[in-house]
């Protein structure tokens, strides 16, 4: 697990955003070496640009149901409130949303799950993430909780199971 090194200076330049981190921690590269995969203006990524950021560097990916794969994925949380009712602008909830890279240690049930976080700057085990930026995170957004919107699992080749 490699840690891009360049996040944190992008970011204060207003060059990139977690979605763009996200993604350079779970390819192993520099931010700056992903900013051209993601289309269109602006720093905010939904899943789709998400998707096609991971095609253009070459990669594949594949939706997962689980919000902690072992595998190396890029999640997108969403924090939980009043914004997530019907008839609520997209806008409301799109602005509680967030992109971190996620892996476990090891391809089984005792692996440490890991996460890289544009905020911590590092990969750290998923309970130190929890109390240092998911818990901060939701009382800025003033939500009640999370979920995991969409986690993309992502391959270096064609998997079989690959949308």
């Amino acid at each position: 697990m490699k840690t891009p090194n360049d996040a944190e200076e992008l970011a204060a330049a207003g060059k990139c955003a977690c979605g763009q981190a996200a993604l350079a921690a779970a390819l192993g590269t520099s931010v700056a070496d992903v900013l051209p995969f993601f289309p269109g203006p602006g720093l905010w990524v939904n899943d789709r640009r998400m998707r096609a950021a991971i095609e253009s560097a070459g990669y594949h990916w594949a939706a997962d149901g689980l919000p902690w794969p072992p595998e190396m994925a890029v999640v997108w949380i969403q924090g939980i409130g009043s914004w997530m009712r019907p008839g609520v602008p997209a806008g409301a909830r799109n602005a509680r949303t967030h992109w971190i890279a996620t892996t476990r240690t090891t391809r089984n049930e005792r692996g440490h799950q890991m996460i890289y976080d544009i905020n911590l700057g590092v990969w750290e085990p998923i309970s130190f993430w929890k109390s240092l930026v998911l818990r901060p995170l939701l009382k800025e957004w003033k939500a009640t909780d999370f979920e995991c919107r969409s986690t993309l699992l992502v391959y270096p080749h064609r998997c079989p199971t690959a949308t």
